[in-house]
C-alpha cells in the first residue's frame, strides 16, 4: 500500500521543463544586444536564429522611403567612417569599397586633420572636406539610372556644403605659410574635382534644364545670407548705405589703379627705343657706332633684318675698302684695311685711320 504515492510525484519534472521553453522567445532582444559586443558567444542555438529573423525589417523600411542621394550617409557620418578606417576599423562590406578609395586618395594633411593631429592651420574645414568627399564618392557609387527620381534638396545641400568649405579654405590660404598653402590648395583642388564629378553625374541622369535649375538655385541660396546681413545692418540716418560701403578698400583700390597707371605710363614714356644708327647705309632696325678702329652694327633682340639691306650694306662698305665680318648673328664688325689691332694703345699719337662713316 505504501508504494502507490511515489509514481504520482514523477510528473513534476515535466511541468518544470515547460516554462523553460517559454523564455526563449520572450528574451530575444536582450540576448541579441549582448551578442553584438560578445564576440565569443555562448554557443546557444536560439540566439543566431533570432538575430537572423530580426535583422531584415529595419533596413528595408527606410530604404523604400529614401530617394537618392538621400540614401547616402551625411558628410558628418562620412567623416566618422573615414576616421574609423584610418584607425583600422573598416566599415561593413557595403561601404568598404567607397571608403578604401577615399582613404587611398587622401593627402597627408587630410589624414592628419581627420585623426585630430596638430596642424599649422585650423583642421575643421579640412575634416569637413574629407566628409564631403566621402559623401560624394558614396553618391557616385550608388548613382541611379537615367530618369530615376532624385532628391534635389539633398543634391543642393551637398553642393552648398562644398561651396561653404571652399570659402573657408580660401580664408585659411590667405595667411598660410608656403607649406601650409600647398596643403590647403591640394584639399581645395580635390574638393573642386568632387563637385565637378557630381555635376557631370547629374547630367547623365537628369535633363539639362533640371541640372541648371539645381545649380542656379544653389547660387541663389548661397547669396541669401549676404543680402540678409546687409539688411540687418541699418542705421536711422540716410547715410546708412554710404557707411556700409568699404571705403578703405575703395580708396586702396583707387590708389592701386592710379599707381599702376603711373608706373605703366612712366614705362611707356621712357621705354627703350631703337636708336637711329650713325653708320651710313646700315640696315634699318640696327644700332651702330663708329670708333677709330672701325664700326659695329648690332641688331636688337627680336628684330629681323632685310637680307637685301644687309647685302647692300656689305657691298657699300667693301666699295670703301673696308672689311665686313658677321661675328654673331645680327652683329657686324667693319674694319678698315690699315687697322693694326696689335699696336698698343696710348703710344703717342694714333696712326690708325678711322673708318669713314
Amino acid at each position: 500500500m505504501t508504494p502507490s504515492p511515489r509514481p504520482a510525484v514523477t510528473p513534476a519534472p515535466v511541468a518544470v521543463a515547460a516554462p523553460a521553453s517559454a523564455p526563449e522567445p520572450a528574451a530575444p532582444g536582450a540576448k541579441t544586444f549582448d551578442a553584438i559586443f560578445d564576440e565569443e558567444g555562448t554557443g546557444n542555438a536560439p540566439v543566431p536564429r533570432v538575430v537572423a529573423a530580426a535583422a531584415p525589417p529595419p533596413p528595408s523600411a527606410p530604404a523604400e522611403l529614401a530617394v537618392w542621394p538621400g540614401t547616402v550617409l551625411s558628410a558628418v557620418d562620412g567623416e566618422a567612417v573615414v576616421r574609423a578606417a584610418l584607425s583600422g576599423l573598416w566599415p561593413e562590406p557595403r561601404l568598404r569599397g567607397t571608403t578604401e578609395r577615399v582613404v587611398a586618395s587622401l593627402s597627408t594633411a587630410e589624414k592628419a586633420a581627420t585623426l585630430g593631429q596638430k596642424l599649422p592651420f585650423d583642421p575643421l574645414s579640412v575634416r569637413r572636406a574629407v566628409g564631403l568627399r566621402w559623401q560624394v564618392a558614396a553618391a557616385l557609387d550608388t548613382l541611379p539610372i537615367q530618369g530615376a527620381k532624385v532628391d534635389q534638396p539633398a543634391i543642393q545641400a551637398i553642393l552648398l556644403g562644398i561651396d561653404d568649405v571652399l570659402a573657408q579654405l580660401k580664408v585659411l590660404s590667405d595667411d598660410a605659410s608656403p607649406e601650409a598653402l600647398r596643403s590647403l590648395e591640394g584639399v581645395r583642388h580635390a574638393l573642386v574635382k568632387e563637385a565637378i564629378d557630381l555635376t557631370e553625374a547629374l547630367q547623365q541622369i537628369l535633363p539639362a534644364e533640371v541640372v541648371e535649375e539645381i545649380t542656379t538655385s544653389r547660387k541663389a541660396k548661397r547669396a541669401e545670407p549676404v543680402a540678409a546681413a546687409r539688411i540687418v545692418h541699418s542705421t536711422p540716418s540716410g547715410e546708412g548705405e554710404l557707411r556700409g560701403l568699404p571705403w578703405g578698400l575703395i580708396v586702396l583700390l583707387v590708389l592701386s589703379v592710379a599707381g599702376a597707371a603711373a608706373y605703366h605710363g612712366y614705362r611707356y614714356v621712357n621705354r627703350s627705343r631703337p636708336a637711329a644708327s650713325v653708320v651710313t647705309g646700315a640696315p634699318s632696325g640696327t644700332v651702330g657706332t663708329v670708333a677709330p678702329q672701325g664700326k659695329i652694327i648690332v641688331t636688337p633682340a627680336g628684330a629681323r633684318l632685310d637680307p637685301k639691306e644687309v647685302e647692300n650694306f656689305k657691298n657699300l662698305e667693301r666699295a670703301k675698302g673696308n672689311e665686313v665680318r658677321e661675328v654673331l648673328p645680327g652683329t657686324f664688325v667693319v674694319t678698315p684695311p690699315n687697322t693694326r689691332p696689335e699696336k698698343p694703345a696710348g703710344s703717342g699719337a694714333s696712326q690708325t685711320q678711322g673708318a669713314r662713316p
